[in-house]
């Protein structure tokens, strides 16, 4: 299975900086590599101008640099270390600086091995499964609006207006060992399409607005195109987007 990659990533309208991070590595040609084994990272980073950006390169890049090449025997498991390293890589840079106290962020990946794929997120950065024209999105988002509603205490017209909508209950860098949310192993079918985005994507479109431009282009183009619509409305906070596409190609 061929694996076909785009990204795109902008401060948005409203923003004068970027606090988002995508970092991605695929399959190499080295003689000992797994087929189609590749990981995939979208970071929001939160804490000021320096701190969110400081904390979500170093959450992406950390993860990715303890992260199994192969995914290991446990790719569930590996996510979890790899999350934990992370989060206590930006707690010790945090406690160094004090221009980067109190750095957070948000982190989704997804690791694809031979035609299976594992998602898992830390906050509200999201990660969708497009198949069949639908967008399903298979990570649970862990902010105050979205455990009430998971509660039924909240509808979901209620979270999209609530001013709580930003307050997130899992993090990167608060120096405990974080919870991994960690969804798979899944079947990736060719056709398929793998999205990972932070919040100011989802904050402006539905799943509906997604899956039609995520499918509209090839991945470069159509990442593009999702953040050029999210722009267009109003582009409220930093906007990335990844986006890969499975062929059956070789």
């Amino acid at each position: 299975m061929r694996l076909r990659v785009g990204a795109c990533t902008d401060a948005g309208r409203q923003r004068s900086d970027n606090q988002d991070y995508l970092l991605y590595r695929v399959r190499t040609a080295e003689p000992d590599a797994v087929a189609d084994a590749s990981l995939f990272i979208a970071a929001d980073g939160v804490g000021g101008a320096a701190g969110g950006a400081c904390a979500s390169r170093l959450a992406a890049c950390v993860a990715a640099a303890v992260f199994p090449r192969d995914g290991g025997t446990d790719p569930a498991a590996s996510f979890a270390h790899a999350v934990n390293v992370a989060d206590r890589a930006v707690t010790l840079t945090a406690r160094k600086d004090a221009t980067l106290k109190g750095m957070a962020t948000t982190l989704v990946a997804a690791f694809v091995r031979e035609g299976v794929f594992w998602i898992a997120n830390v906050g509200d950065s999201r990660g969708y499964l497009i198949r069949g024209g639908v967008a399903r999105q298979v990570t649970e988002d862990h902010s105050l609006v979205a455990e009430r509603v998971r509660a039924g205490t909240l509808s979901e017209a209620q979270a999209a207006v609530s001013a709580h909508r930003h307050y997130i209950t899992r993090s990167i860098g608060t120096g405990e060992d974080v919870e991994t949310d960690v969804f798979g192993p899944y079947a990736l079918e060719p056709g398929d399409r793998l999205l990972l985005c932070t919040d100011g994507l989802t904050e402006t479109m539905d799943a509906a607005e997604i899956a039609a431009l995520a499918l509209a282009a090839d991945p470069e183009d159509a990442a593009r195109a999702l953040v050029d619509a999210a722009n267009a409305h109003g582009g409220p906070d930093n906007i990335s987007v990844l986006i890969v596409m499975a062929s059956a190609e070789q």
